[in-house]
């Protein structure tokens, strides 16, 4: 069976090139090269992380950003796909996510929207996505993309209503060209 970090590390290592950019994550108990982005939670105004939510892996599209959350099993992904959707659908953790990536330089330096647009626009600025082993009949929540991954290929699949045929067609283009690499070592 593939483990979460393994998941992780062919994810960021197919999609750290092309027109998809890791701009940030880290991996399950581990550290990482691409930056942590934290949201702290919207009502926790002392020190720590109380609340705080970061995704697995951020990856930027043509401004656009897949919110990744990764699992070693999908009957795992219960708890990823309620923050995934609260980091969407929600003004104040679109903030929070802002607040973060604004903190480590990420806005300017990826030429992100400033914090009024990217919280408006979070509906067309922000995607979700599960990464997990393939071989299962998972299937994707209905705005959501599926990343099947291993050490020997990567597959994207959408759910019903995934809001964005662009990156759809981009991802399934981009796995073609790179995904059934072997080794990046």
């Amino acid at each position: 069976m593939t483990d979460e970090d393994t998941v992780w590390y062919y994810t960021t290592k197919r999609f750290n090139r092309g027109q998809f950019q890791v701009i940030g994550g880290e991996p399950p108990g581990g550290s990482s090269p691409y930056p942590r982005i934290e949201a702290r939670h919207p009502e926790n105004t002392r020190k720590g992380s109380w609340g705080s939510i970061k995704h697995d892996i951020y990856i930027l599209y043509e401004g656009r950003i897949l919110l990744c959350e990764a699992k070693d099993h999908p009957n795992k992904t219960t708890d990823d796909v309620d923050r995934l959707n609260d980091a969407v659908s929600s003004t104040l953790w679109a903030g929070a996510l802002w607040d973060a990536m604004d903190q480590r330089g990420l806005i300017n330096k990826w030429d992100l929207p400033q914090r009024s647009e990217f919280i408006a626009n979070r509906h067309d600025l922000l995607r979700k996505a599960l990464v997990i082993p393939p071989g299962t009949d998972f299937e994707p929540p209905e705005d959501f993309v599926l990343i099947e991954t291993d050490d020997y290929q990567t597959t994207v699949r959408d759910g019903d209503d995934f809001p964005d045929d662009d990156m759809l067609e981009a991802l399934e283009e981009h796995m073609e060209e790179y995904g059934q690499m072997t080794s990046f070592r």
